[in-house]
């Protein structure tokens, strides 16, 4: 048994390596730039006409090193041999390097693509040092000019855009450079050589390292959206989520046992038929359609004031210091609601399970005994039939407990209380990935914990299970 704990227990860390090594993948195709977003939030954008490219661009590298995107991603990429190393990616411009990227896509040599985007570049400074002076319809077709330049719909078709560019916009200040900016791309069209892919070693210096080396201390760095810890925001959560699966756990077990054992002990009779035929209906509600149904016709006085019972959901506020009996005592009538929509299926589930168990249980060689020695049937079903028929419930409710983090995401959401579910999917809808993959890491730890306690009192409970090698 201890050397099943501690395998297990070791295989923690690959799984959650695995879990990080793909939920930072993910993080770095997310759409959005987490850098522009954190500049925002100090009032720096390009939008700005009181910024100029060259310091916006200032800036962007600045907030890139203090939050560490200056490096690598990983300790190695795999590119085409065309593509620059990480170090030349970095010098470029970050309000350039999507469309030298394009660029690069279509096979133009990187020397080419630079200057081309440079000789833009340039021709945008001087749109910025005579923006004063240009009237609004100047202002109009140069930003259009520019436009055209970076992103033309096709590279074989550039020049003859460019030529009706220049003829179309020719009282415009220095639309003349357009020309010089055509020689400086080769536009043959031959874009069809293939490039070996060639492997770069970067080292332990890079983004993945520095960022599960945070997690592991504890560290899981900065929202971008409001710039609080994200150890913060996911605490305070969590308190809400732990209270909800609390009271969800009590009440569940309270009804489904009582629930269970009459079924069991009229089974096959009109009562068994009815509690099995509620369970297998209230399971099969999807549970947003629960919740509606339950705030449309028990928090208001629409239909009947007698069904006017509970709060309306609203929004929940707590110091962080709050614990969870002071949210219980605060919040109760309100969180009544929620709890009983998460505890109906969990109810009529468990129901069905330990049934099943308790029927199985009566039919074994003790039960028979206990009959014999003129045990009563409902002494025989409460004292012992019932605690043998629990080993299997510990273990789903053990391993069920995990789900529950991020399960009550749609209870949270439609409720509106704060916590890990409605925390995620905020974050989601808001690019918050900092507060997304801390989330997903750590859903995954309190899952493998749990299945490893799991495993642990499902031996207890049943002596007869053993993970030895012997077997």
């Amino acid at each position: 048994m201890l050397q099943h704990i501690v395998i297990r227990s070791l295989m923690i860390i690959p799984t959650l390596l695995i879990v990080s090594i793909v939920a930072f993948i993910l993080s770095m195709s997310t759409p959005g730039d987490e850098i522009d977003q954190a500049l925002a939030l100090e009032g720096v954008t390009l939008d700005d006409d009181r910024i100029s490219v060259t310091n916006y661009n200032s800036q962007y590298k600045k907030k890139a090193k203090q939050l560490g995107k200056d490096k690598p991603p990983f300790y190695f990429t795999i590119q085409p041999s065309n593509y620059p190393s990480y170090k030349e990616w970095s010098d470029i411009n970050v309000y350039d390097r999507k469309d030298i990227k394009r660029l690069i896509k279509s096979n133009i040599p990187l020397e080419s693509a630079i200057s081309y985007i440079q000789a833009i570049g340039d021709f945008e400074n001087k749109y910025y040092d005579a923006k004063d002076t240009l009237s609004a319809d100047l202002k109009t077709d140069w930003k259009q000019s520019i436009a055209l330049l970076r992103k033309p719909k096709q590279l074989t078709s550039i020049r003859k855009e460019l030529i009706y560019l220049a003829n179309e916009y020719q009282d415009t200040p220095h639309i003349e450079d357009i020309t010089e900016i055509l020689t400086l791309i080769p536009l043959d069209g031959k874009n069809s050589t293939w490039h070996v892919p060639s492997l770069r070693w970067h080292g332990i210096n890079n983004q993945y390292h520095s960022w599960i080396s945070s997690f592991i201390t504890g560290d899981f760095r900065m929202s971008i959206l409001d710039a609080q810890p994200v150890f913060t925001k996911i605490r305070s959560a969590m308190k809400w989520t732990v209270l909800l699966i609390l009271m969800n756990l009590v009440l569940s077990l309270l009804i489904s046992i009582p629930l269970s054992i009459l079924s069991a002990y009229y089974a096959n009779s009109r009562l068994d038929r009815l509690i099995s035929g509620l369970s297998l209906a209230v399971y099969s509600v999807p549970v947003f359609w629960m919740a509606t149904l339950l705030i449309v016709y028990f928090t208001t006085d629409t239909y009947s004031k007698w069904l006017d019972v509970f709060p309306s959901p609203a929004s929940f506020y707590s110091e962080s210091e709050t614990g969870l009996f002071g949210l219980l005592s605060k919040y109760f009538g309100r969180l009544i609601l929620p709890v009983i929509c998460i505890s109906l299926k969990d109810i009529a589930y468990l129901t069905r399970v330990i049934r099943a168990d308790l029927i199985k249980e009566s039919t074994k060689d003790y039960a028979t005994t206990l009959k014999a020695k003129g045990v009563s049937k409902w002494n025989a079903m409460w004292k012992h039939i019932l605690p043998n028929s629990m080993i299997s419930t510990v273990t789903i409710i053990i391993s069920n407990i995990p789900l529950a983090l991020a399960g009550g995401l749609i209870i949270e959401v439609i409720f509106n209380i704060p916590g890990m579910g409605r925390l995620m999917y905020s974050s989601i809808i808001q690019s918050d990935w900092n507060v997304v993959y801390a989330i997903l890491m750590l859903i995954s730890l309190v899952t493998v914990v749990f299945y490893l306690i799991g495993d642990v009192l499902y031996t207890f409970l049943n002596p007869k299970v053993s993970y030895s090698n012997d077997e």
